[in-house]
């Protein structure tokens, strides 16, 4: 097998944990409520209603922020090549990264 396909299975079996884990980040403030309304325990209830809060609000800034980052403003705060990936995209911030910050304990 050639290196670059060695590469690109990489690069998708990492964007598939990736994925997987965003998914499980959205998904615990919904198991939160669930149980604790299921169990009667108005306190699990209530911290999955403001993670998936947080969860919320930490979307939306980081959809603003790729607004700016991605959009016209980040050429004019880009200095050297500190972004360039070769990517052919910067992914500052991530998306991935913001959510898992916003649920960590």
């Amino acid at each position: 097998m050639a290196a670059g396909a060695l590469v690109a299975n990489a690069v998708s079996m990492s964007s598939n944990i990736r994925n997987g884990g965003l998914v499980g980040m959205a998904a615990l403030p919904v198991f939160n409520v669930f149980l604790g309304s299921l169990r009667g325990a108005p306190k699990f209830r209530e911290t999955g209603l403001l993670s998936g809060e947080a969860l919320v609000n930490s979307l939306a800034v980081d959809e603003a922020l790729s607004l700016f980052w991605n959009g016209t403003g980040h050429a004019y705060w880009r200095r050297g090549k500190f972004f360039d990936s070769g990517l052919g995209n910067s992914s500052f911030p991530s998306l991935h990264s913001t959510l898992a910050w916003t649920v960590a304990p």
